[in-house]
Order: structure tokens, then C-alpha cells, then sequence
């Protein structure tokens, strides 16, 4: 939960980005999914098609960059 709390404090991030440091400390997805949850850690959807990513932010912060396009 430190972790999640931690990487999103500044705002809404990639969830690649997210993935990817948790692996480098060792977390598990299972683990940093349940933290997530826990936290209640909001997943938005930005951009289309091929450029579309996900983000996960604390308290239903959005980018507003991912409104439209990435």
C-alpha cells in the first residue's frame, strides 16, 4: 500500500509505469492489484486506438491530458 500511496501522490500515472517499478521492488501484480483495491485506487482509460494507455490515480484524480488523446 506504501508503494501505491507513494507513486501516485503526485497525481495520476501510467500503469505501466506502475507495473514496471513494482516489479524492480518486488511486488507482485497479485499484491499491488489487492492494494489497489484496498486504497481505492481509480483506473481511467485515456486516448484511442493504438495510443490509448491506462492510469491508476488516488482519489478519482484524472489527467485531464487523457480526456482526449494521449
Amino acid at each position: 500500500k506504501i508503494f501505491l500511496q507513494d507513486i501516485l501522490a503526485s497525481g495520476p500515472i501510467d500503469t505501466n509505469k506502475v507495473f514496471q517499478k513494482a516489479k524492480e521492488l518486488g511486488i507482485t501484480i497479485p499484491t499491488l492489484r489487492r492494494a489497489k483495491d484496498i486504497l481505492g485506487v481509480s483506473a481511467s482509460k485515456g486516448g484511442f486506438g493504438k495510443l490509448g494507455f491506462w492510469q491508476w490515480s488516488l482519489n478519482g484524480k484524472v489527467d485531464p491530458r487523457c480526456v482526449l488523446s494521449k
